[in-house]
């Protein structure tokens, strides 16, 4: 999502708008409905660990800790992997 994102915020949508825009309704946009876009059972996810709640803060998502792809972590602020 990164600054464009954060951008959107700043140009009135809701915090909450701007994430779904990120996650779900993109995944619809994309044909992957029902596949992705949400984290629930029967899903693929992707998980990204920030560390301060992006509904009060958008700017957190430019501080990635953790990247969680398939069950994997593949990403670590600090290490290498």
């Amino acid at each position: 999502m990164g600054q464009k994102g954060c951008a959107r915020n700043q140009d009135g949508l809701s915090t909450l708008t701007t994430l779904v825009c990120a996650t779900s309704a993109a995944a619809a946009a994309c044909g992957l409905e029902g596949k992705t876009g949400a984290v629930r059972p029967g899903l693929q996810a992707d998980i990204l660990v920030v560390g301060d709640n992006p509904m009060q803060d958008l700017a957190c998502l430019r501080d990635i800790l953790m990247v969680i792809k398939a069950g994997k972590v593949v990403v670590r602020k600090g290490a290498s992997l």
